[in-house]
């Protein structure tokens, strides 16, 4: 189902739409953060949409978190993110390592 989803992203949803896209599941992530379903599914949003908008998107969790005083352990930024790179290893369209690098910079705080 990832490459369908990778392939629809691509071909029908523009950059910005992805980004509405983003803050959405972020502001659903945000407000379910206890049910594990919805982690799946919001790293499988973000594990199909372009290198822009995917950073866009966890920016935008982190400043969420931030103004919603919001504090992400250690624990829930490893759990995001390898929840993430798991649904990134499984999309063959995308430059891994650059998804991964973006990945680890912006949750680890570097990018700030």
């Amino acid at each position: 189902m990832n490459e369908e989803m990778k392939l629809l992203f691509d071909s029908c949803i523009t950059e910005q739409e992805q980004k509405i896209i983003g803050e959405k599941s972020v502001d659903l992530y945000i407000k379910h953060s206890d049910n594990y379903n919805i982690l799946s599914f919001y790293s499988s949003v973000l594990s199909v949409m372009n290198i822009d908008a995917f950073s866009y998107t966890l920016r935008y969790h982190i400043e969420q978190c931030k103004k919603y005083n919001i504090t992400l352990s250690k624990e829930d930024k490893a759990e995001i993110t390898l929840s993430v790179l798991n649904k990134l290893k499984c999309n063959e369209h995308i430059d891994f390592d650059e998804y991964r690098n973006a990945l680890i910079h912006i949750v680890s705080g570097m990018d700030y």
